[in-house]
C-alpha cells in the first residue's frame, strides 16, 4: 500500500480525492496526502481526470521521509532554472531557431545527446564568449526550486547539479542555490570566443545520459551513500537512466516519454509540489 499526493486547486483536487475511496491523511492548502493507496484501486480514467483537473497525482512509499536520503542530484536546465541555456546562447548569437529545433530532438530522446550537443555547440564556433555572460544573467530558478533545495540541505543531504550544460553557468547556479557541487561539460574558449568545441567533465567524454547515472553512482559514494539513498530529477530524455537509478526518481515538466517512463513527475505545479512527497514538509 502506498500513500498519494494531490496538488493543485483546492476544489479540484477535493472534488478528485471524493471520487477516491483512500483514506485522507493530511490536508493543506494545494496539497492533499491519501493513504492506504492501491493502483488496483485506481477508478477508470485517472490520468484523463488529473490532466483535466489539472492535479498532479504522485503516487509514494507510505510516510515518505527525508532521513531516508543523502544525496540529491538535479538536471539544471528547465529544471532548476526555467531556460534551456544553450538555446539562449544560441539566440544572442543569432542562431536560435537552428539550434532550439535540435535542442527540442534531443530531449525527446529523438537523437543521441552528446551527438546534438556537439552540433549545437559547433554551430556557435566564433561567437563572443559575452553569449555565455548572457545565459548566466537569464538563468532564473524555477518557481519553488530554490525553497526545495534550501529544504533538502537544512535536512543534511548534500546537493549536486549534473548537467549537459556547461560549467560557467552551472558553478553559477550552483552558487546561487547553495550547492554542494557540480558535474557538467565544458565550453572550448580560445582568446574569448567559442571555437564550437565541447569537453566532458574533467576534460573526458561527453556528460550523456549513461555518464549522468554514472555520476549519481559515483557522488552517492563520495558521500558514503547507496544509490536507494539518492534523490535525482529532470525533464529531458538523457535524465531517464538517472531518474531509474535513483531511491526517489521524479520527472519535473518533462517531455513526453520523461513523464511516460519515470517513476513519478511534476506536470502542473511547482517544486513545492515534490517538496509536499515529504513528511518533514507537513510538520
Amino acid at each position: 500500500m502506498n500513500d498519494m499526493l494531490l496538488a493543485g486547486d483546492d476544489r479540484a483536487i477535493h472534488g478528485f480525492a471524493d471520487r477516491l475511496n483512500f483514506r485522507t491523511k493530511l490536508v493543506r492548502p494545494g496539497f492533499i496526502r491519501l493513504s492506504g493507496v492501491s493502483s488496483k484501486g485506481f477508478p477508470t480514467g485517472l490520468a484523463a481526470m488529473a490532466e483535466e483537473s489539472a492535479v498532479d497525482v504522485l503516487l509514494l512509499p507510505p510516510d515518505l521521509s527525508l532521513r531516508r536520503f543523502r544525496v540529491a542530484c538535479f538536471d539544471m536546465d528547465s529544471t532548476l532554472i526555467e531556460s534551456e541555456c544553450i538555446d539562449e546562447m544560441a539566440a544572442f548569437a543569432g542562431a536560435g531557431e537552428r539550434i532550439s529545433r535540435i535542442t527540442r530532438r534531443a530531449m525527446e530522446g529523438l537523437i543521441p545527446f552528446d551527438e546534438s550537443l556537439r552540433q549545437r555547440v559547433a554551430a556557435l564556433a566564433g561567437s563572443s564568449a559575452e553569449i555565455v555572460t548572457h545565459a548566466v544573467e537569464r538563468a532564473v530558478p524555477t518557481p519553488g526550486a530554490l525553497d526545495f533545495v534550501d529544504f533538502l540541505t537544512r535536512h543534511g543531504l548534500a546537493t549536486y547539479i549534473i548537467t549537459g550544460g556547461f560549467e560557467e553557468i552551472a558553478t553559477h547556479v550552483a552558487r546561487r542555490f547553495g550547492m554542494t557541487g557540480v558535474v557538467c561539460n565544458r565550453l572550448v574558449l580560445e582568446d574569448g570566443r567559442l571555437t564550437g568545441g565541447v569537453r566532458g567533465p574533467a576534460g573526458g567524454k561527453i556528460l550523456d545520459a549513461d555518464g549522468k547515472r554514472r555520476a549519481l553512482e559515483v557522488l552517492a559514494q563520495v558521500n558514503g551513500a547507496s544509490l536507494s539513498e539518492t534523490i535525482a530529477g529532470g525533464d529531458g530524455a538523457n535524465d531517464l537512466q538517472m531518474i531509474a537509478a535513483a531511491g526517489f526518481g521524479f520527472a519535473y515538466h518533462g517531455k513526453p516519454v520523461v513523464m511516460r517512463e519515470a517513476p513519478r513527475g511534476v506536470r502542473f505545479g511547482d517544486f513545492s509540489v515534490l517538496k509536499h512527497c515529504f513528511l518533514e514538509a507537513w510538520a
